[in-house]
């Protein structure tokens, strides 16, 4: 599979949409890195670090509740 020029915020997987898939994707990275693990795409927030917060606003963005990452 050929990787885009670009990254989109939130598009763990890189397949172009965000969805549920991107949200355990996070997850998991969380679980086995924990507060060691960085990723600009994760990083939902921009708040400089990935934590639950993020999951948690990729889920509202998912659900619409916010509608810009």
């Amino acid at each position: 599979e050929e990787k885009k020029e670009t990254e989109t915020v939130g598009d763990m997987n890189n397949d172009g949409k965000i969805d549920v898939n991107d949200v355990t994707a996070i997850q998991i990275e969380l679980a086995k890195a924990g507060t060691d693990y960085y990723d600009t795409v994760a990083d939902t927030d921009k708040d400089g670090k990935v934590d639950v917060a993020d999951v948690t606003f990729l889920q509202q963005f998912i659900a619409s509740t916010v509608t810009v990452l």
